[in-house]
């Protein structure tokens, strides 16, 4: 270890620190890559997939410049001009590094009004800090140092005033690294391989975010919760999870369009409801065609939960308008004896069927998957079924749902197959026409290409 030298002055490490600075952060850079790369990979839709990146390169990037840094100090340091440069953004990139830890968090978590603006802000924090180290880098060392803490912390504020605290702990914790490894940060000359020890500091640090954002990959909420509306006989209605089925054709969202039209009419929009004179005259009285709600027995909703919990028809939960899905879903689990922390596993759905004389069963004709953040009884205002036709909403196994919604198979017109072979093959005619009888046994008729 060599000597304290003055605060407007940069210490120089001996062989052994050298070494010790290039080894402790060129160690972590493959398991970086390969970090990122599988946050890529588990990534289920563009919000997440663009949240890895920046996380991914920001990671990355810490790890590859520091590495590089104390490489030429160490090997090239007559190269003065290069070796305070790669300083220079050396210092530069722990800004845009913290700016990418907190991007899973920001992007992908449900955030208040006011919370939300900490998206954009912190990338202004870390642009301000980067201006600050090219006009004054290695001048006010303590000013530095403050900047790096007051953005590390000021997002944190917003992430612990989250409603999903799921891996504040593993946050807390990472954060509690990045402060004990500042004392060795500022102890060179006083400690020996002080800097290498903040290194394995901001390593840990590091990698217990990672673990955070592994394990918990907190689902979007701040955006509309793909839907699912699956018809128990005919082909799927409309769906888009994000687990294992892709966004459907537009001959597919024609036909489900047609068959959602089938089961369901739309009322008058929420706005303008107290202008429906109609809608006000049979406010008395309660709505046959509603299963689960009555206006005689105002915020209390029954799910019914056949296929969940055998020989039981439905439980009442407290329910209002603004009652998300999710927190529906979680209440009716604890009716049912079963354990909330298994919300995930289940779904809410929108029911359209009929229920027949007494001692028939009930005969769904169609179901819609509530998003998790979509408020039920606000849709069922706005939806009604058609005469005939009755509506409940039930809990039920999310595999299940997915499992149905998965056999249906898009399947392509005769006539598109021929268009589309004919317009590979180059064939073209004005006049030429192909007729096909489509699946619901109605006639495509199309103009050859």
């Amino acid at each position: 270890m060599n000597h304290r030298v003055p605060a407007h002055k940069r210490y120089q490490p001996t062989e052994y620190e050298h070494a010790a600075n290039c080894a402790t952060h060129a160690l972590w850079i493959i398991p970086s890559i390969l970090g990122s790369s599988n946050l890529y990979f588990l990534s289920d839709d563009d919000w997440e997939t663009i949240s890895a990146w920046i996380y991914g390169l920001g990671l990355c990037g810490l790890f590859v410049v520091s590495t590089v840094f104390h490489t030429i100090s160490w090997k090239k340091r007559h190269l003065r001009m290069v070796e305070r440069c790669l300083h220079m953004f050396d210092r530069m990139v722990i800004y845009f590094f913290i700016a990418a830890s907190y991007a899973p968090w920001l992007n992908l978590r449900e955030l208040g009004p006011w919370a939300s603006h900490m998206r954009w802000l912190v990338w202004i924090m870390a642009s301000v800090g980067t201006v600050y180290v090219f006009f004054f880098h290695e001048r006010y060392k303590l000013v530095e140092l403050l900047c790096y803490v007051i953005m590390g912390f000021f997002p944190a504020l917003v992430i612990l005033s989250m409603p999903n605290t799921e891996g504040i702990w593993e946050l807390m914790t990472g954060g509690v690294f990045y402060c004990l490894g500042m004392v060795f940060f500022k102890s060179d000359g006083r400690i020996p391989f002080a800097h290498a020890i903040w290194h394995l500091f901001v390593a840990f640090g590091a990698g217990t975010h990672y673990y955070a954002i592994w394990r918990t990959r907190p689902l979007p909420c701040h955006r509309p919760e793909p839907s699912v509306l699956v018809h128990e006989g005919w082909p799927t209605m409309f769906y888009g999870t994000h687990f294992i089925m892709s966004p459907p054709t537009k001959s597919k969202l024609k036909r489900q369009s047609q068959l959602l039209s089938s089961v369901l009419s739309r009322t008058l929009s929420y706005k303008y409801r107290d202008l429906d004179t109609t809608f006000s005259s049979l406010g008395a009285s309660d709505d046959p065609a509603e299963l689960s709600t009555q206006l005689s027995a105002p915020g209390v909703l029954k799910v019914f939960g056949d296929s969940v919990c055998s020989g039981t028809h439905y439980k009442s939960v407290l329910a209002t308008g603004t009652s998300s899905a999710q927190e529906l879903v979680k209440e009716a689990l604890e009716r049912y004896a079963l354990s909330p922390e298994c919300a995930s596993q289940y779904v809410l759905c929108d029911v359209v069927g009929q229920a027949g004389d007494s001692g028939q069963q009930w005969r769904a004709e169609g179901f819609r998957v509530f998003g998790d953040n979509e408020k039920p009884l606000l849709i069922q205002e706005l939806w009604k079924p058609r005469e005939g036709l009755s509506r409940r909403f039930e809990l039920r196994k999310r595999s299940d749902v997915e499992e149905l919604a998965a056999k249906d198979v898009d399947t392509m017109t005769a006539g598109e197959k021929e268009r589309r072979f004919r317009k590979s093959r180059g064939w073209s005619g004005e006049n030429e026409k192909a007729e096909a009888q489509d699946p619901f046994g109605g006639k495509l008729v199309c103009r050859g290409v």
